[in-house]
Order: C-alpha cells, then structure tokens, then sequence
C-alpha cells in the first residue's frame, strides 16, 4: 500500500468559494450595467415628458381653437336682432346662417367639452414638468453616486432606478387615464442602442 497520508497543509481545506460574492470585475460589470439602465430609463422619461409636452400644446391649440371659434360666432349671432331690422325679418339666408352659426356653437362647446382638450393640455403639461424635474434630479443623483465606492454606488443607483421605474409608471398611469398611450408613441422614437461587439 503505497498511498500515502496527505500532509497536514494538504488536509487544511481552502475556504469555500461564496456563491453570493462577486468575482473579480463583476462589481463594475454590475454598477456599469445599473448606470446603463439609469441612462435608459432617464432617456425613456425625457422622451416621456416631450411626448406629453407635445400632446399638452397640440391640445392647448384645439381648445384655444374651439374658444376662438365660439367667440367669434357668439358674436356673430348677437348680431342677428339687428340684421333682421336692417334686412327683414323673412331673409332665408340670413335665417339659415344664423341657424348654422348656433349649430355650430353648440357642436364646438360640445367637442370640448366630451373631449376637455383645455383641462387635459394643463394637466399632460403638469406630468411634462414632472418627468422634467425627475430627470433633473436623477441627472444630479447620478453625478454624486459616480464618486461613490462600487457597493454604495450599486445600492444608489438600485434606489435611483427604482426611483426612476416609479415615476415612469406614474406617468404612464395617468396618460392612460387621458385616453393617450405614451409607451406607444415613445417607443416609435426610441433610440438606436450599438453593442460593442468585442
């Protein structure tokens, strides 16, 4: 029997190798893999808020449009008492036109008020502001957390991403509520993503 004892070194184990420890480099491949989807979701909530800043004048113009349109025919018909002293009470044009002129008041007030075109530009407006002052304050939280330490940046950015996924969420909710689908429209301008092919 030629086997020998291993040797008192020999026995020692080696401690085992933790399967929740990073390996060499994982660290920055993880924080640079968070700052990644920081910089995508911060991308996705600027276009966020231009889809809404767009959407918010677009329906600012067609209650602005509308109000427009139903003052100025207001006004046309107030005159109507006068021209039928001046012209005659049986003018058929006069009476036709006058007619459309109150059907379309009552057709235009109506658009906007089904469609609330004026209430929803101030309020897609309010979230534009939102997804700004979001973007603005992730901007300044990212700048900080880049001086930080890899575990303490890790655990940053994880709080800025959720921060950042909450928010887009929010926005989503409520532009739904609006009868609008932002992820959509987003999405038709997303940006071209180029991977390192190395």
């Amino acid at each position: 029997m030629d086997s020998e004892k291993p040797s008192r070194e020999e026995r020692v184990e080696k401690p085992p190798v933790s399967r929740t420890s990073p390996l060499p480099g994982t660290s920055d491949k993880e924080r640079s893999r968070l700052e990644e989807l920081v910089g995508d979701r911060m991308y996705e909530l600027h276009q966020t808020q231009s889809f809404l800043a767009e959407r918010a004048q677009k329906f600012a113009r067609y209650s602005a449009l509308v109000k427009a349109l139903v003052i100025i025919l207001g006004a046309l018909v107030a005159t109507k008492e006068v021209l039928s002293l001046v012209v005659g009470t049986s003018n058929t044009i006069s009476i036709v036109a006058y007619a459309l002129a109150g059907l379309l008041i009552a057709v235009l007030t109506g658009l906007e008020a089904s469609f609330g075109w004026g209430a929803k530009s101030g309020k897609l407006a309010a979230l534009a502001a939102t997804c700004r002052a979001t973007r603005q304050r992730a901007e300044l939280d990212s700048a900080r957390i880049s001086s930080k330490e890899n575990t303490e940046a890790k655990l940053a950015l994880e709080t800025l991403l959720d921060k950042l996924m909450t928010q887009l969420q929010e926005d989503r909710e409520e532009t739904i509520g609006f009868g609008l689908n932002p992820v959509g429209d987003v999405n038709t301008h997303k940006k071209v993503v180029k991977f390192d092919q190395s």
